[in-house]
């Protein structure tokens, strides 16, 4: 029955999926950030009080709201500009999130194996990793609406134009 309580982890996870599609579109960068900062204060209340089953159900929660918000917005920021190298983009991404996931419970684990202070201080050091992250993240800017991407031209605007230059066709002025 013990295990049952960890299903509050994937539970949360689709509870923020849900709340986030029902609040509506908003950049990556800015659910990556609030994300990472979710899971860092799950992580923070993991290593306040890492004995007590209240807490660690409200880190569970804190970190299943935070992995809701992270994975499919870098998924889908990460396919945004990808253009004829989508298929790469996804084959990266498709390896690196097993590789990432594997990284990220066995060191822990392998650290948690010294002893409750070495737990406590990896959680410390994870949330202060997040935190950073998530700061990163909310400090970037959203590119301005309606100029096209680097090195990306507006669909139906001929190249010469784009650049101001006239076409070869064009009459002179």
């Amino acid at each position: 029955m013990d295990g049952a309580l960890f299903l509050i982890y994937p539970a949360t996870i689709q509870l923020g999926l849900f709340v986030s599609r029902r609040a509506g579109a908003r950049s990556p960068a800015l659910a990556i950030g609030v994300g990472l900062a979710l899971i860092g204060a799950g992580q923070i209340t993991f290593a306040v009080s890492p004995d007590g089953l209240g807490a660690i159900l409200a880190a569970l929660g804190l970190v299943g709201l935070g992995t809701s918000q992270v994975m499919a917005n870098a998924n889908s920021a990460m396919n945004q500009d990808a253009g004829p190298h989508a298929g790469v983009a996804g084959a990266v991404g498709t390896t690196l999130q097993p590789l990432g996931g594997s990284v990220g419970v066995a060191l822990p684990v392998a650290l948690a194996a010294a002893g409750t202070h070495a737990t406590i201080l990896t959680a410390g050091v994870t949330a202060v990793a997040l935190l950073a992250g998530s700061v990163v993240a909310l400090r970037q800017r959203p590119a301005p609406t309606g100029v096209p991407p680097a090195g990306r031209l507006r669909a139906g605007v001929q190249p010469s134009r784009a650049r101001g230059v006239p076409a070869p066709t064009d009459p002179p002025r």
